[in-house]
Formats: structure tokens, C-alpha cells, sequence
């Protein structure tokens, strides 16, 4: 079985299975509670929050945890978009952010905000000059992901996040990190980051659990109610055994993910070369994510050929998995004009050459057959 799906989910790490396990039998106490058993649960928040802040460059005071990707960005944009509505309710985005954003702004549009999505090129870079120019004394936040998830743009935060503050110094800036923590450096004071979400299962880490950054100036309105958890911000029993899956498996990783570039290149030009008329889509080669490439097949439907694969023990994407199950149209692929037959494959820290040699052998043998079908 070779798994090149990884930017989707990960397979959690044996040691992150067993801390978690250590923690569930052993530190099962609420992190709330005021006894030493309590306290042992709290001590594993903590830590793991100084080790978080300390790969972000912020205090462990400034990140929250929640249950994935898809609740950070929520609380993030929906959280800034209610605090500040009196003062500003223009809000910028991109035409390339995964679902948890872009249905987020959806539902904020319907509802009276005003939404500016930014254009990309074929490459699904944003345009800089577009950006400044929409930038006002209105625009309450801009939310921009890192690296998307489906053709592996690396959008330049830093220059972006210059250009916000330049401009609009009150502008809130969220980015949207959760294909890149772990993956590449990240300083939230260099890139005048206010909010920064995370997911520890695209890292090797358990589903279910992830972070915000939150500047500490920023105001949130929350979304939950309860025991004023997490500075009132997040309510609810901190989980604290996902907590410090999350932790042991970021601690492993940050030394990693670099040398997946060297697998993406082999893997892109032996299948360039090997099979006809076929294309990279997104940002060159060198240029984007070193664990994400999507490939264009022409005259082939990318399910069929997802299906193909499949039936071989491969496991491949035709997309965003989290939209792969609906009938909606893939937001990236479309807004850089690829219509039909793209693939995505996503590298993992155990992918082999030998794996994929043998990948581009029945890449080879299935889309002559399905051509010719």
C-alpha cells in the first residue's frame, strides 16, 4: 500500500500513540481542577504552549486550543468580524482558501459584511498591488492561507502581512498555517501576524485537535459558552491527551520536512517525461510546498483515474479532500483555470523513491488505458 495522500490527513507517529496513551491512563484528571492531579494535566498544556510559542516566536499565553483547522479559522474570522463590526465590516480574502475560510466568508457576506475576494495567476498567487489597493479604513481583517492545500502555493506572508500594516495599521491579519506548520518557519512578529491557525493531524499528530494564535491585542467575540476555559476564549475541557499527541509529534517533525522537496522533483519529472501531455499545476517546480504536487492529466477524468489507482493499493487525491465529497467546483483548480484530470499527491516523512518509481510505472499503464477507453 503507498499512501501519498498526506496532505489530507497523516498516520499519528508511534510515539505520538503512545504519550497519548501514557497521558489518557495516567494524567487523566481536568487541567481545571485545583488538586496536584490537576495541576499534572495543566503542566502538559503548558508545556506544550511554550514549545508552540516558541516555533512562532509569541508567549504560550497566546495560543488557544481547539478541536482542528476548521474551528480556528472560524473562531478567528467570525471572532474578529463580530468584535469589530461597529468600527470596520470590510473583510479581504482569496478566491483559493480551503473551505473552513471561504464558506466562513459566505456566510458573512449573506449577512450584511462586506467581502473582497482577491484574484490569483495560474501559479494561485495572490497580486500584491490588487491586495493594496482594496485595503481601506474599513477593513476590519485579511485572511490569507500560507500554502494552499491543493497545488502547494506559498503565499509570501511577510511581505503581505508589511503591506496590511503599512497601510491599515488596526487591519487584523489571519493566516491560515495548517499545511505549513511544522513544514517551514513561521515568525508571527515578522510577518505582523494576528491570527494563525493550526491542525495537528496534517503533522503526524491525532485528528481532532489544533490551535490558534491570538495576539494578545487582538479582541475576539467567542463562539462557545461555558466554564471561560482558555481566558474565556475557548470554553470547554482542555483535551488534553490530543494536546500532547500534538506536542510529541511536532517536536519530531520540525526537523523533517525539508528533504521532501528532493521526492517531489524526482517524482514530477519522471512523470513529465514519462507520460504524455501532462502538466504541473500551481507554482513551479522548487517554488511551492515541498510535500504537495498536483498534476494535470489530460483526457481523463481525475476520479476515474483516482479509482485506478486505487484498485493498484495507491492512494491518491483528486482535490481538497474536505470538498472531494461534494458536488461543489474545486475553488483553487478553477480559479487558476484547470478544469479536468488534475491529481494531487502529498508526500509523507516514510514516502520512498522505490514507492515512487513504482507510482509512476502504473501512472504510466493506467492512463494509456484509460486514453484509450
Amino acid at each position: 500500500m503507498i499512501y501519498l495522500d498526506n496532505a489530507a490527513t497523516t498516520k499519528p507517529l508511534p510515539l505520538v500513540i503512545e504519550r497519548m496513551s501514557y497521558v489518557m491512563q495516567n494524567v487523566y484528571a481536568n487541567p481545571s481542577s485545583l488538586h496536584k492531579k490537576g495541576i499534572e494535566a495543566e503542566n502538559i498544556i503548558k508545556e506544550a504552549s511554550e514549545f508552540f510559542a516558541s516555533k512562532l516566536g509569541c508567549t504560550k499565553e497566546e495560543i488557544i486550543y481547539t478541536s482542528g483547522g476548521t474551528e480556528s479559522n472560524n473562531l478567528a474570522i467570525l471572532g474578529v468580524a463580530h468584535a469589530y463590526k461597529r468600527y470596520r465590516n470590510k473583510l479581504i480574502t482569496t478566491q483559493i482558501e480551503h473551505s473552513s475560510v471561504k464558506e466562513v466568508f459566505n456566510f458573512l457576506k449573506q449577512n450584511g459584511w462586506e467581502v473582497y475576494e482577491l484574484n490569483v495567476n495560474n501559479e494561485g498567487y495572490i497580486d500584491l498591488d490588487e491586495l493594496e489597493r482594496e485595503i481601506n479604513d474599513n477593513t476590519a481583517l485579511v485572511s490569507i492561507m500560507h500554502v494552499n492545500n491543493e497545488i502547494g502555493t506559498i503565499q509570501d506572508i511577510t511581505k503581505i502581512g508589511d503591506i496590511i500594516k503599512r497601510i491599515n495599521k488596526d487591519t487584523i491579519f489571519h493566516v491560515d498555517a495548517v499545511q505549513s506548520f511544522v513544514k517551514m518557519p513561521i515568525s508571527v512578529k515578522n510577518s505582523r501576524i494576528d491570527l494563525l491557525s493550526v491542525s495537528g493531524h496534517k503533522f503526524y499528530g491525532p485528528k481532532g485537535v489544533g490551535f490558534l494564535y491570538k495576539n494578545s491585542k487582538v479582541r475576539l467575540t467567542n463562539l462557545f459558552y461555558g466554564g471561560g476555559q482558555q481566558k474565556n476564549i475557548r470554553s470547554g475541557t482542555e483535551n488534553v491527551q490530543s494536546i500532547a499527541g500534538m506536542h510529541t509529534a511536532a517536536s519530531v517533525l520540525f526537523k523533517v520536512y525539508p528533504s521532501l522537496e528532493t521526492h517531489k522533483e524526482y517524482f514530477a519529472n519522471k512523470i513529465l517525461m514519462q507520460i504524455e501531455d501532462t502538466k504541473v499545476n500551481g507554482p513551479k517546480l522548487g517554488e511551492g510546498a515541498p510535500h504537495i504536487l498536483s498534476i494535470t492529466f489530460a483526457r481523463i477524468k481525475s476520479e476515474v483515474l483516482l479509482h485506478a489507482l486505487e484498485a493498484k493499493d495507491i492512494y491518491v487525491s483528486s482535490g481538497s479532500a474536505c470538498s472531494s465529497n461534494s458536488n461543489k467546483k474545486k475553488g483553487t483548480l478553477n480559479a487558476i483555470g484547470v478544469a479536468e484530470g488534475a491529481i494531487r499527491f502529498s508526500f509523507g516523512i516514510d514516502t520512498t523513491k522505490e514507492e515512487l518509481d513504482y507510482v509512476v510505472k502504473v501512472l504510466d499503464s493506467q492512463v494509456k488505458l484509460l486514453r484509450l477507453i
